[in-house]
């Protein structure tokens, strides 16, 4: 998996924010709970001028 260190993601529409990659941040999530969209798809797209990833399951 390549994430960056200051990487942050948000979930709408919850109000969770994570941030970085050790601990209980963004790795914790991908590879615990979120673990049951393993399969699911992850395609670059734009926001607001910006990169941005798309999922699709």
């Amino acid at each position: 998996m390549l994430l960056h260190v200051d990487a942050t993601l948000r979930l709408p529409p919850y109000s969770t924010w994570m941030r970085g990659v050790t601990g209980t941040g963004i790795h914790a999530w991908l590879t615990g709970p979120a673990i049951s969209c393993r399969g699911s798809r992850m395609d670059p797209t734009m926001a607001n001028g910006s990169p941005a990833p798309l999922g699709a399951v």
